[in-house]
Order: structure tokens, then sequence, then C-alpha cells
């Protein structure tokens, strides 16, 4: 493309189309691998949830004075020592042992997660495994462990379960669909990328006008190229003329 002021977005529509072929052709690559890594080479994983509604016994609270759960932001405070607790290596190395799964305690460091509400005294439970029934036994394990650990901990601390654990009949990730339109985005991008450098770097004469924006000089001449061929009978070759030499194009 030769170098100009300004281009326009019909320009680089035109850039697209002229070798469309390049930014189609790497969409479908594109979205062909992604979907056959995500579907046959990544491991679908199961996620199963529960939650703990989490308090300081009542007794407790009257007689020290010092917590009030019905206070939002001591609730959330508590709600973050909780989840430390049943995050620690201790909890941890017996939530391994009591669900009598083959994981070690660093193991459930990477597949447990604890989420909190900022408004409520309510903590999230996720397991994500690659084992749909092992995720809600996981879960399952610590709800039922939940409230001896922080008991231990905690004075008057309390916690009960609201919601126990499903094992999951779907898996949770990977999404492929999201994957594939990904790499389609991925595609579309280094396709426009490859047109616009080709585009760039091409400084072949195409017409008049390349001639005369190239070299600064005027056309003398159009000199029309006849020819008996009959694959070539729609179309017609030029010669443009200057002081630099003679230079050929075809136009319809």
């Amino acid at each position: 493309m030769n170098n100009r002021e300004e281009i326009n977005i019909l320009d680089l529509i035109s850039i697209l189309i002229k070798r469309w072929w390049i930014t189609v052709g790497l969409m479908v690559v594109f979205a062909l691998v992604s979907f056959v890594y995500y579907t046959n080479f990544v491991d679908a994983k199961y996620t199963s949830t529960g939650t703990l509604y989490i308090t300081i016994d009542s007794n407790y609270s009257n007689q020290s004075g010092d917590v009030n759960i019905y206070d939002i932001q001591a609730a959330q405070q508590l709600s973050n020592t909780y989840i430390e607790i049943l995050s620690s290596n201790t909890f941890y190395k017996t939530v391994a042992v009591e669900s009598g799964l083959d994981y070690t305690y660093k193991d459930l460091a990477y597949l447990i997660s604890y989420s909190a509400d900022d408004e409520s005294e309510i903590i999230g439970i996720r397991a994500v495994t690659v084992n749909p029934e092992h995720s809600a036994i996981l879960v399952n394990t610590i709800l039922n462990n939940a409230q001896s650990e922080i008991s231990r901990v905690v004075v008057g601390g309390s916690a009960k379960a609201i919601d126990t654990p499903e094992v999951p009949t779907s898996h949770s990730s990977p999404n492929v669909t999201k994957k594939v339109m990904l790499a389609l985005l991925l595609g579309f991008f280094l396709g426009c990328v490859i047109n616009f450098m080709l585009e760039f770097f091409d400084d072949s004469i195409k017409g008049v006008e390349d001639v005369v924006e190239m070299f600064e000089l005027p056309v003398l001449a159009e000199i029309p190229l006849f020819t008996n061929d009959k694959d070539a009978q729609d179309k017609h070759k030029y010669y443009y003329r200057s002081s630099y030499g003679y230079y050929s194009s075809y136009k319809q």
C-alpha cells in the first residue's frame, strides 16, 4: 500500500476483503485447535458447593460483651476469622482423613475455596475436582467437621450447615464454547494484522494513480496491450510511461 496521509474506514474494509481467506482461514484453524484441545486434552472439572452460618454463642456474647454479631462490620471480621481457621493445614489434615479420599492436605488447599458475604454471616464453601463425587464428599466433610474445629479455636464459636452439597451432573470447566469464541476472535485479530502488514509493505504499481503518487511525475500516455489470448479477452494491459521507464498493470 502506498503512503497516504489519511486512511478511512472504507480503505480498511477493502484491505480486509482483498485477502479475506487469510482471516477466515486463521479463524477456522484457531477454533478447531481450541475445540480439539479443550475437549480432548483438558480434564473436565466439577464444582460442588455448600454454606455455613457462623455466629458466637449467645451465652458467651452476653457474658463478655466483646462481640456483637448484629454489627455488620464485626460479622465480616468474624467470617474472615472462621475462613482462616477452616483453611488451616490442621483442619485440612482432618478433612483429608475423614473424607477417605486420596488427597493430601496440600492438595485440598488448591481444591477448596471459601467466600464470605459482606453483609451476612454466611460462608460459602466450594470444592473443584475432576471427579463429581469427590467434590461433593469434600464439601460435606468440611460441613461435618467445621463446628468442632471452630469451637476448638474460638471460644463460643458456632457454625451450622445451611446448604448441603449435591453431586454435580455437569462439568463447570472448561467452558468450551467460550474458549472457541476467544480463539475465533484471536484468529480474526491476527488475520487483520497480517492483512494490514501485507498491504503496508506492498509497493507494487497497480494503476496510474500509484505511478503519480510514487514518483510524483505526470503520466505521459497509456498504451493498451492487445492480445489474442482467449483467457485474457476481458482484460487490457496498460503501460505507463514516465522518465523512469515503462510500468504496466491490468484493468477490466
